[in-house]
């Protein structure tokens, strides 16, 4: 049936099969067939139109956003250390998201030596009503020890902890000693965890199966980060990681983090290793939170304009 309907539709294929999946129109096909995939297709007044949406949100993400500039106005540290986390370049993850008519984001992280301490995911869209549109920031810290985040010279963070808790992978096997079979091994790994985002209306997200970052071999320790995402947005972290307990064994651990202000809960075989409800960031919402948005960021070149003023 797939290949059939992505001749039928040509280079529009892959986002309207995707928006019908997140849409769950594909609940209603009968037998999942081409017939009735046809007949769904027939009571949508204007594919077309949809299909224009589709393609004007990819033609607006060709031209990248500067994201990294911003990125690279951010200055993170740990409080009472000389360590200055280090941003890593390029961004782990470019997205665009379809179904929420987001043009275009970007994913960074922060590290010391190669263990990441703090992600952002940012990225633009335009609020109803408006003709101007607003970037969001959001921000997670994944570190063990207190964080101070700047942009330019303003303190506009400093979390309270880590908003991972992390958790013995309990029947897991030990970590192989190969890199190449460790990156296998995780892979393996994540494929226990499923991800449901909303609350009243769930929607399941996707795993991407490549991890978006892997600890570098140079690094104290192996892990990566993976992604689960709607549309290639992503909407929850899972990071894994080698441990070592009190008789130097080396075991895997793992932990969840929130990329997103809805709720979302996480399984592992089936069972809930994680949940979180709404996040309301349309009131004031303060810096020390370990997952934090910040609305309507100033570009910075606008920034650095302000500033001068001043």
């Amino acid at each position: 049936m797939t290949k059939r309907c992505r001749f039928w539709l040509g280079k529009d294929a892959g986002a309207l099969l995707a928006l019908l999946r997140f849409k769950k129109l594909s609940h209603y096909l009968p037998g999942g067939g081409l017939y009735g995939f046809v007949v769904v297709l027939s009571f949508v007044p204007s594919v077309e139109s949809l299909a224009q949406k589709v393609r004007e949100t990819s033609e607006k993400s060709k031209h990248r956003i500067p994201f990294e500039r911003a990125a690279r106005e951010y200055k993170l540290q740990r409080i009472g250390a000389d360590d200055t986390a280090i941003l890593v370049k390029p961004a782990l993850l470019n997205w665009t998201n379809p179904v929420r008519m987001t043009s275009g984001g970007a994913v960074f992280a922060w590290t010391v030596n190669g263990k990441p301490e703090a992600v952002c995911c940012m990225y633009t869209y335009l609020p109803q009503n408006s003709d101007r549109h607003r970037v969001d920031h959001e921000w997670v810290c994944l570190s063990r020890e207190r964080l101070e985040a700047r942009y330019g010279n303003e303190v506009v963070w400093i979390p309270s902890g880590s908003a991972v808790t992390w958790k013995l992978m309990a029947g897991a096997r030990s970590p192989l000693k190969s890199r190449r079979a460790r990156l296998v091994q995780m892979r393996r790994l994540a494929t226990q965890f499923s991800a449901v985002i909303g609350k009243q209306d769930r929607e399941e997200l996707r795993l991407l199966t490549q991890p978006i970052y892997r600890y570098p071999a140079d690094g104290q320790r192996d892990g990566a980060i993976f992604a689960f995402v709607q549309a290639t947005d992503p909407e929850a972290l899972l990071l894994l990681e080698v441990g070592r307990s009190d008789d130097d064994a080396d075991h895997w651990v793992y932990g969840v983090a929130r990329m997103t202000s809805y709720p979302v809960r996480v399984t592992r075989n089936d069972e809930e290793v994680y949940a979180v409800e709404r996040y309301g960031w349309n009131r004031y919402r303060p810096p020390s939170e370990t997952f934090h948005v910040r609305s309507d960021v100033l570009w910075p070149d606008v920034f650095k304009a302000s500033e001068a003023k001043n």
